[in-house]
């Protein structure tokens, strides 16, 4: 069995696409498949690694970095030699993730003859924001443009969240069904024995970019009693976070950019994930990590919080007001936050690892 892994970028890039790709490719290969990964590749990643972690055969897209997300491949040797390779070469899967990147959709183009296999992954619940209104519109006009590209060519539409079907819905192409999003299996820890005395220990995991949340973590957190923060990540609004944290030097820490496991220790150490993000969330990776390890969550209605949430594995808030209040009580109460962490990390380990979402995905392309 042979599958294609279409991805605008590929560990060692740092995200959750990224993550969940190498989740596919990882459990695909445990299966016995051969897998090819075509990724989009910046500077200053070297281009020409021929094989990943797992086994897998990496093509890339040498590519620019635009709106400080967006992928676009450079005509050049190598971008035409992983096309062709594409184009002549017959998959029982591809896997298309997201919409939003030109080389996606150009892959997909090249890959066309193995449509009746094609999975197209929606990981969105509504247009990306830049913070600007003119630029809004232009990125609309883009993410409907290239949907309805790769709509017509994927032989199956699938997303990560109910919030992520709807979301394909409104691009024009319904989706079939919520496949989730998952973990390695090793990756969720044994139930956590008696919490040491201290604050309570929260963390926000993610980009530090428009509308995804760092700095509210940072005003949420910032001047509360009994509560600690740590922001893990790296990206645009980094100064301005680092600003903002400088008021409250000792109770907020800022890693920049760290690697998946060092998000990880983060985790298994905290007692919250805190993610006020209005970003158009699918189904953040960092939810099923954090419940892996343990912890609850705070976090504002983004895609999969009701799921997550609904389950007694967290919380949702609509406000740092809200947050505030109610970090306040889990600070004099932190047996309840441990107690969401636990109900987590058992819906992880029953529903969200690798093997169950790689079937799921399987089973949508059959039916299709």
């Amino acid at each position: 069995m042979k599958a294609l892994i279409v991805t605008p970028f590929y560990p060692p890039h740092v995200g959750g696409i990224q993550r969940y790709s190498a989740g596919l490719v990882a459990e695909l290969r445990a299966r016995g498949w051969d897998v090819d990964v075509v990724q989009g590749l910046l500077p200053p990643h070297e281009a020409g690694l021929k094989r990943g972690a797992f086994g897998e055969r990496l093509f890339s897209l040498p590519s620019r970095n635009v709106l400080g997300r967006l992928a676009v491949p450079m005509p050049c040797g190598e971008t035409l030699g992983a096309l062709r390779h594409v184009s002549v070469s017959r998959y029982n899967l591809v896997v298309v993730q997201s919409h939003l990147f030109l080389a996606n959709v150009l892959v997909a183009i090249a890959a066309s003859k193995n449509r009746r296999r094609m999975v197209w992954i929606n990981h969105g619940s509504g247009h990306v924001p830049s913070g600007r209104w003119f630029l809004d519109r232009i990125i609309s006009a883009y993410e409907h443009l290239l949907a309805n590209v790769l709509g017509r060519i994927a032989g199956t539409v699938v997303a990560v969240s109910d919030e992520a079907v709807a979301w394909a819905g409104h691009l024009g192409f319904p989706a079939a069904g919520n496949v989730g999003n998952g973990v390695d299996t090793e990756l969720i820890h044994p139930p956590r024995g008696s919490r040491d005395d201290g604050p309570l220990r929260v963390v926000f995991a993610g980009r530090l970019e428009v509308s995804k949340g760092a700095l509210d973590a940072v005003r949420i957190v910032g001047g509360l009693t009994g509560v600690s923060l740590v922001i893990c990540g790296d990206g645009t609004k980094a100064e301005a976070v680092r600003e903002s944290a400088r008021h409250f030097a000792g109770q907020v820490t800022l890693t920049g950019e760290v690697t998946a496991e060092q998000v990880h220790e983060h985790l298994a150490d905290a007692d919250v994930l805190l993610l006020p993000s209005t970003y158009p969330e699918g189904f953040p990776t960092v939810f099923l990590e954090a419940g892996a390890c343990g912890a609850a969550i705070v976090t504002y209605p983004v895609g999969a919080a009701t799921l997550i949430c609904g389950t007694g594995g967290g919380w949702i808030v609509r406000s740092p007001t809200e947050a505030r209040a109610l970090l306040t009580d889990l600070a004099r109460e932190p047996a309840r936050a441990n107690r969401a962490g636990e109900a987590l990390r058992v819906l992880v380990a029953e529903k969200f690892t690798w093997p169950i979402v790689v079937d799921r995905i399987l089973d949508q392309t059959r039916a299709s």
